[in-house]
């Protein structure tokens, strides 16, 4: 049997043809995200995929997939809506909630 490679859960993907960012919840492991504006594959390559520590607060907490490479980068709290902005930390490689 064939093991299955790729990215599932959470995932906050920009398309690499258009820019479009998405946040979606996959049940199945993907190697790749259709964007939906330009019709385009974009392939979740193991090494650009980053976690994301997302803390909210409202008090949720969530953690992503992501294939964005600038230093800060903006999701919505999938409980409240409210924009929460990360900053990437390199010596943890991955992105954690800027907190006051």
């Amino acid at each position: 049997m064939k093991k299955e490679t790729g990215y599932k859960g959470f995932m906050h993907i920009k398309c690499e043809n258009c820019g479009k960012e998405m946040s979606y919840n996959k049940n199945r492991k993907r190697q790749t995200h259709f964007c939906p504006r330009c019709g385009k594959l974009t392939d979740l390559k193991k090494e650009k995929m980053k976690r994301v520590c997302m803390e909210c607060e409202c008090g949720c907490t969530s953690h992503y997939w992501t294939n964005m490479e600038e230093r800060f980068i903006e999701i919505e709290c999938i409980n409240c809506g409210r924009p929460v902005t990360m900053e990437y930390n390199r010596k943890k490689d991955r992105y954690t909630t800027i907190k006051d």
